[in-house]
């Protein structure tokens, strides 16, 4: 993301998004600095919301392994009673339930993703 910035506003010389000003001033009332403010927020709530979603759905996965119903017949038989309505039980979706798979980029002190978004 950081790159696909850089590269479309590189050519820009003068102006609201100008890459390489140097007066702190004029970058802290452009509109640069708010572009680049609603882009990291964007991320951040991308980020939230994939692991969010993604731990409220390895939490209902590990929940239908519990059965609703425990019936003991006998020491050496129970039967569990599982819902229709769990998990297991739905079709896969094909998507998997948690990946997220952040590396160090080898040239700088920043992350990126192994996976394109």
């Amino acid at each position: 993301m950081t790159q696909i910035i850089k590269d479309k506003f590189s050519s820009v010389g003068k102006g609201w998004f100008n890459m390489k000003e140097t007066n702190r001033l004029t970058y802290e009332f452009g509109k640069l600095k708010r572009f680049l403010t609603v882009i990291r927020l964007n991320m951040q709530d991308t980020l939230f919301t994939l692991i969010h979603r993604g731990l409220f759905d390895f939490k209902d996965y590990l929940l239908s392994f519990i059965p609703e119903r425990v019936e003991i017949i006998s020491e050496s038989k129970v039967i569990n009673h599982y819902g229709e309505s769990s998990v297991r039980f739905r079709k896969n979706k094909g998507n998997p339930l948690m990946k997220l798979d952040m590396v160090r980029v080898s040239s700088s002190i920043e992350f990126g993703y192994s996976v394109k978004p």
